[in-house]
């Protein structure tokens, strides 16, 4: 086939892909706005909670902000913050997961809990888990010999026995 057609019928694809989807979106807000949810997740197949995301999304972030290669996880982190689709926009630019997101959005609104002396006196941020089950560790200006990740996800158990890291809220 010639690349030129196919690129074409890729793009083209990838057009009626989005529209659908935002189709659905909006399906699921006229269902909500209708008391139809449960209808509609029987036609569909699905959760009445799924019906109640998409619906929220449309309503919340738009429908032109609406994209089939964004997970629905990420579009439920930014429901969660306070400017869901600032959050949205921040999160694709960024390249984000929804966990980052969450946690991005949780320290800017003063969920950070403190910075602290840990391992060594290296300086890090720590910041409490969206979903409650632990902290989120990150090291600041810190570089140890050999690969380490970004940050380490560590209990809130394993942060309070340490001597040297003192948790306030």
């Amino acid at each position: 086939m010639d690349w030129q057609i196919f690129e074409i019928i890729a793009l083209d694809i990838k057009e009626r892909e989005t529209a659908l989807l935002r189709e659905k979106a909006e399906a699921c807000s006229d269902a909500v706005g209708g008391n139809a949810v449960g209808d509609l997740a029987d036609l569909w197949g699905c959760s009445k909670q799924l019906i109640n995301t998409w619906a929220q999304v449309y309503h919340y972030i738009g429908p032109d902000n609406i994209y089939p290669d964004a997970p629905l996880s990420l579009y439920r982190a930014a429901l969660d913050t306070d400017d869901p689709l600032a959050w949205l926009l921040k999160a694709l630019d960024e390249g984000w997961s929804s966990r980052q997101l969450k946690d991005a959005a949780d320290v800017s609104k003063g969920k950070h809990v403190s910075r602290v002396k840990w391992l060594s006196d290296v300086e890090c941020e720590i910041a409490r888990v969206a979903s409650g089950d632990g902290y989120l560790v990150k090291p600041i200006d810190y570089e140890p010999s050999g690969e380490t990740p970004q940050r380490v996800r560590v209990t809130a158990v394993e942060v309070l026995q340490s001597d040297t890291v003192k948790v306030t809220e």
